[in-house]
């Protein structure tokens, strides 16, 4: 209709083939715990390249198909603030989107340059591009049967992601920010053209804080973890910060 070759729409009136139900499947501590374990023993049935992609996702909860087609120079390789930008024209929304790297995610990444060989894709296939997503989904289902997994697949680490933020006390806006949620917001024009924040800073402090949690998770020791507000004070170098309208002090809980 739009471009003129019809003068009415066929499918007007037609019910949805499908009810679609969205998934609620959140990874428990004992699943991440296992999966993690069984990746790093080589027990779980997946290439070097694609372990590495989800293991990435769990630490960041980016999407798949966001981590698979990842370039060399799409990292910023740097000890002191590493970051990974994901294209405009590769997100989902078609927002570009800076990832601040935790220590663990960024030790991921540097795993993934070295078995990368010198492709300027961070997570070479066989035939010299990236992997594609769909691999990393079978990997995730064969791994799931293998490992003893129950129904999880490769999305439902970035849902693990978002709750367990949303547990240990990282703001809505901050998590949306981090799952690169929505499009650009348009509540209003000040919010829509003229906010360019990046909210480096807060992305940074809920992603190293998650990674902590994922990594006493892991080990399945009982961690005394620096908490959100802690945390994005550290780094933008004051005592408090106001998160949520509210002042919060330095403090700490466990995992």
């Amino acid at each position: 209709m739009d471009r003129g070759l019809v003068t009415s729409n066929p499918t007007a009136g037609l019910r949805r083939r499908h009810n679609y139900q969205p998934r609620d499947v959140v990874l428990t501590p004992a699943q991440l715990r296992r999966l993690w374990r069984a990746i790093e023993a080589g027990d779980a049935p997946m290439s070097i390249g694609v372990s590495n992609i989800v293991r990435l996702a769990a630490l960041t909860g980016q999407r798949r198909a966001e981590i698979a087609g990842l370039r060399q120079s799409d990292i910023e390789w740097t000890q002191d603030a590493p970051c990974l930008t994901i294209a405009r024209a590769r997100a989902k929304n078609h927002n570009e989107h800076r990832v601040p790297l935790s220590r663990q995610a960024y030790g991921v990444c540097c795993a993934a340059r070295m078995a990368a060989s010198g492709s300027e894709f961070l997570f070479p296939g066989p035939d010299g591009t990236s992997i594609h997503p769909r691999s990393v989904s079978k990997a995730m289902e064969r791994t799931r049967v293998c490992v003893g997994l129950g129904n999880i697949n490769i999305h439902d680490l970035r849902r693990t992601v978002g709750s367990l933020m949303t547990k240990y006390g990282v703001p809505k806006d901050v998590r949306e920010r981090v799952l690169n949620h929505g499009g650009k917001r348009t509540s209003s024009v000040t919010e829509s053209v003229y906010s360019w924040y990046d909210y480096d800073p807060e992305k940074r402090a809920a992603l190293e804080l998650w990674a902590d949690v994922l990594e006493a998770i892991i080990g399945g020791i009982d961690a005394e973890l620096a908490d959100y507000p802690t945390r994005l004070a550290r780094i933008k170098g004051s005592a408090k910060v106001l998160v949520v309208g509210e002042q919060y002090e330095r403090n700490s809980y466990r995992v």
